[in-house]
């Protein structure tokens, strides 16, 4: 038989036992008292800050922040004027669209066992993600126009290189959930008489391509956001477009930069939305048995 493990305190001991302990209790509502004074006060000062506001400032330039000249821009100007958030929108859909289709086409590549198709791979990958996002801007922006010989408006400059920039990482996110597929399910698709190819687009993506929603979704919403490097090459982009407001007010930089942080949290908090409910939709469905 144990016997039970027993504490004898000595009167002094036990003293400073329950004191201790009451001061732990002490500190642990003192630090939950201090966390909600400072809660209190940031939303005190961002409530004071809103309320001081020139809210008329805000409504002043948000047409020219969603949409800028649009529909009213001059001759010379793409997309009759259109500027704003609406380009960064514009330019972040042409990027995901496309850079989705090189990074699936890439990330097969860069799965193969042939060298053919995956060193081409390997190297387009390690040389995109080794640099920044604004160099691939300036390589677009300023080789293309040597190696081809002609010019290449500063809005396709920027679109071509997000596209780029955001294949590469999409394709390294592919050849991972191409790597989670259990190896049997492809030897058992080559058994059947499947090639690589008619393995990978009938039985491999379409289980990787749910494992990979995340991560695609959260390449997006970055490359969103990148949107705003364009503005070193004069695209009339979001934060471009507020530059130039701000340059012109002058005295309003919190009303103008805080409308564009707010444009860009709708726009990205809306995409992580959409993302969550394709995931549920696209999860195994749960049976249910009726009586």
């Amino acid at each position: 038989r144990r016997a039970a493990a027993q504490t004898t305190y000595t009167p002094l001991a036990a003293m400073l036992h329950q004191l201790g302990r009451h001061a732990a209790r002490a500190a642990v509502l003192a630090g939950k008292g201090l966390f909600v004074a400072l809660l209190a006060g940031l939303l005190y000062s961002v409530g004071k800050g809103l309320l001081g506001f020139q809210w008329h400032v805000v409504f002043e330039n948000l047409r020219s922040l969603l949409i800028w000249h649009f529909p009213t821009g001059r001759s010379d100007e793409m997309f009759l004027g259109l500027g704003g958030l609406a380009y960064s929108l514009l330019m972040a859909v042409i990027a995901i669209s496309v850079s989705f289709f090189i990074g699936l086409a890439v990330g097969v590549g860069r799965s193969s066992s042939n060298r053919v198709f995956r060193i081409p791979c390997l190297l387009y990958i390690e040389l995109i993600r080794g640099n920044p996002l604004i160099i691939v801007i300036f390589w677009v922006y300023f080789f293309i126009p040597v190696m081809f010989g002609t010019t290449m408006n500063v809005f396709w400059s920027a679109t071509w290189a997000l596209t780029a920039f955001t294949g590469a990482y999409i394709a390294e996110i592919v050849r991972t959930g191409i790597q989670n597929i259990p190896a049997g399910q492809v030897e058992a698709a080559y058994s059947t008489g499947l090639t690589y190819l008619q393995a990978m687009r009938k039985i491999v993506l379409p289980q990787a391509l749910k494992q990979m929603i995340p991560a695609i979704v959260g390449q997006f919403i970055a490359i969103f956001k990148d949107t705003s490097l364009a503005f070193v090459l004069g695209v009339l982009e979001l934060t471009f477009v507020a530059q130039g407001i701000n340059n012109r007010l002058m005295i309003h930089p919190m009303e103008i930069y805080g409308t564009v942080a707010f444009l860009y949290f709708i726009c990205c908090y809306s995409m992580s939305v959409f993302a969550a409910r394709l995931e549920r939709r696209l999860s195994p469905e749960k049976i249910s048995l009726r009586m």
